[in-house]
């Protein structure tokens, strides 16, 4: 378990220092018959259709309130400050996508 923690921590924290924050953000992993960790993507939008599904209701008013309460402790502290100059930092090194005007 503390593996897995270890895993999505540092996977949060490195996606989030390169593209800025998410606030919240799906991991998807899969553990092999040795039991070492395979990263299979992120999503910054995760659905929420299986947690309906599979999940009691405690789990579901976690699911919707926890990225609310996130931003509410941003707001709330020195954090939301070093936030901000975090995304810009980040936004700064994100290269751009090319579009054509028609």
């Amino acid at each position: 378990m503390l593996r897995k923690k270890t895993f999505l921590l540092k996977t949060f924290n490195l996606i989030e220092n390169i593209y800025g924050s998410f606030g919240e953000l799906g991991v998807d992993f899969a553990l092999d018959k040795n039991l070492n960790i395979w990263f299979i993507e992120c999503n910054a939008k995760p659905g929420k259709d299986t947690i309906y599904l599979t999940c009691d209701n405690k789990t579901i008013h976690r699911s919707f309130s926890n990225p609310l309460n996130y931003g509410k402790y941003l707001w709330e502290t020195e954090a939301y400050d070093e936030l901000i100059e975090s995304n810009e930092k980040a936004f700064a090194y994100t290269p751009a996508i090319a579009t054509t005007d028609s």
